[in-house]
């Protein structure tokens, strides 16, 4: 009587088990297939980014030319006309009256002494980097 009992689950419990085989196998490609859509999906965005960081160098690019190029006029009227080389003489001076005047209140302030050591170390980081760059382009500039 037990073995008649135990026959039918024994052949139950194979089927089963074949059957969740198969549904995990069936599984397979689906999962394959979301693996490369995310993949396709990431390459898009990367793609995406790149042709941002593209577009947004080359606004900057313009906007550096327009605002040398806004300089550019702006020294040649001031060139033409004594009352802005005088006044930009006097900006001059009074700058260079302010920046020692700063230098020699905050000479003993470590944290701005110590910022201003990094901004330093930052400048010639960027120096160094755009001289790499324009090495690497063959002295064509950035």
């Amino acid at each position: 009587m037990k073995k008649i009992f135990i026959l039918p689950v024994l052949i139950t419990i194979i089927v089963l088990s074949n059957l969740e085989a198969q549904t995990q196998k069936q599984n397979l490609p689906p999962q394959r297939e979301e693996i490369e859509k995310l993949l396709k999906e990431k390459r898009e965005r990367i793609e995406k980014l790149i042709e941002e960081k593209s577009i947004l160098k080359e606004k900057l690019k313009e906007i550096l030319e327009t605002q040398k190029r806004i300089k550019e006029i702006e020294r040649k009227e001031i060139e033409k006309d004594p009352e802005l080389k005088n006044l930009q003489n006097q900006i001059i001076n009074l700058r260079l009256q302010l920046m020692q005047k700063i230098q020699e209140k905050l000479k003993d302030d470590e944290e701005y002494q110590r910022l201003k050591e990094k901004m330093k170390e930052n400048e010639e980081k960027i120096k160094r980097h755009i001289k790499e760059n324009i090495k690497k382009r063959g002295g064509e500039k950035i």
